[in-house]
């Protein structure tokens, strides 16, 4: 008669939940067949992207990118609709397919000058967004970004330094009283989750402060990154009203190396090097760097060497220590963000901050640390470092040994002007 299946059930007093459920469903995998598949879910990328934020403007163009879950099939396509506020007849669309194995897709957008006022961004799944079966009837899934800016982005990574928080600086209450009275309106802060700062999305700084001053003390605002807020602070103070929308991308983590920032190819090309402080497979550079790479930047800016001051200055010539890594650094973030043509331009500016005095740990030579990190010329630009600024600490000491120094002085003082190299012809 052929195999058949026979299930004798224990005693009645002897059945368990557990039981009843093999008894009821003597094929747990026919069962878990039986439930409703999970709906197709459109998004933006949630980290990177959100209502309000700035993405870069013209003459570069901005990325758009994302993901359709549950969607493993070719032939799905996403449409973008692009909608300027103040120009609604200036709506355009972009189709683009989602990868077959990941679901993820990406976009770029045609370059928008900052004085296009605010956009809305959406996206649709228009074909094939249900399963690799292709419905005849279709459920198109949708996400959307609304109070889109275009200007300038600036990505600010780091040790220490570019992580401390602003509540710990002497300028504090000037900028937060400042930013009560909307003067930097057209700013925009993000940060990603470090071990000295909260994870921040996209979000306008009036947004963060108290409503008083006697509500500053533990705001998101004091908890940013101060050298990267500065940054914008006298920029934008500085170019008036010629200043782009500017968003700030911060990402820095306290006690990392330089190694920690570098992908293994990258850390290779150095010898002399320090062990890496993080303990991820290519230290911070899969996590904190890569995923950023999508993004188009204006430029990039770094204020790290502390822990870098224990190990070798080098050479840049002999492709020794912090010499060698720090202009690899430069070269391989600038290859990264520049794959995609249109996006980011491979020799976008890249601004520094040299070590203060008291920056070095309790090792005496720091001097001769801010010539490693000037890749030996003790001056910037130069051949090893092209593009490049500098805001020279040396003078800067810290009273109060790390804690309470005077930042904003870096960009008012003659130390950096931002607004002389990276905005000198069309701010």
């Amino acid at each position: 008669e052929g195999a058949r299946w026979r299930i004798f059930p224990p005693p009645r007093s002897s059945i368990s939940t557990s039981n009843l459920f093999l008894l009821l469903f003597p094929f747990p995998f026919l069962f878990l067949l039986l439930l409703p598949s999970p709906s197709s879910s459109l998004r933006f990328e949630p980290l990177h992207f959100s209502d309000g934020m700035i993405l870069q403007r013209a003459p570069s163009r901005a990325r758009i990118y994302g993901a359709l879950d549950s969607i493993r099939a070719p032939f799905v396509q996403i449409t973008l609709t692009v909608s300027p506020a103040l120009n609604p007849s200036g709506t355009y669309t972009k189709v683009v397919g989602a990868d077959p194995n990941t679901g993820t897709f990406s976009a770029l957008l045609e370059p928008h000058s900052s004085r296009e006022g605010k956009f809305t961004i959406s996206a649709s799944c228009t074909k094939h967004c249900d399963d690799a079966e292709y419905p005849t009837k279709e459920s198109p899934s949708t996400a959307a970004i609304s109070g889109v800016l275009f200007g300038d982005v600036w990505f600010c990574s780091g040790q220490n330094n570019m992580a401390l928080p602003l509540e710990y600086t002497f300028g504090k209450e000037r900028s937060a009283m400042a930013v009560r009275e909307g003067k930097y309106d057209s700013v925009r802060l993000f940060s990603l989750e470090g071990n000295m700062s909260w994870e921040q999305p996209w979000s306008k700084p009036r947004d963060m402060v108290g409503a008083t001053s006697g509500e500053d003390s533990g705001s998101d605002f004091y908890k940013y990154s101060s050298t990267c807020w500065y940054f914008a602070e006298a920029l934008r103070d500085r170019l008036g009203s010629k200043a782009p929308p500017l968003g700030l991308v911060h990402v820095s983590y306290a006690s990392s190396k330089i190694e920690d920032w570098l992908d293994d190819e990258t850390l290779g090309t150095c010898t002399d090097v320090l062990p890496r402080y993080s303990k991820h497979p290519q230290g911070w550079n899969d996590e904190r760097i890569e995923p950023f790479a999508r993004m188009t930047v204006k430029g990039w800016l770094w204020y790290q060497g502390e822990l870098d001051v224990q190990g070798a200055f080098g050479n840049y010539d002999r492709h020794t220590g912090y010499a060698c890594l720090f202009p690899a650094l430069v070269s391989s973030w600038r290859s990264k963000w520049s794959r995609t043509p249109g996006t980011t331009p491979h020799d976008a500016p890249f601004g520094f901050v040299t070590l203060p005095p008291s920056g070095g740990q309790d090792y005496p030579d720091v001097g001769a640390f801010r010539w490693a990190q000037t890749a030996g010329y003790g001056v910037v630009p130069n051949p090893a470092l092209p593009k490049t600024f500098m805001a020279q600490g040396y003078d800067l000491d810290d009273p109060f040994g790390g804690e309470g120094i005077d930042r904003r002085r870096c960009y008012d003082e003659g130390c950096c002007h931002p607004a002389t190299f990276a905005y000198q012809k069309d701010p």
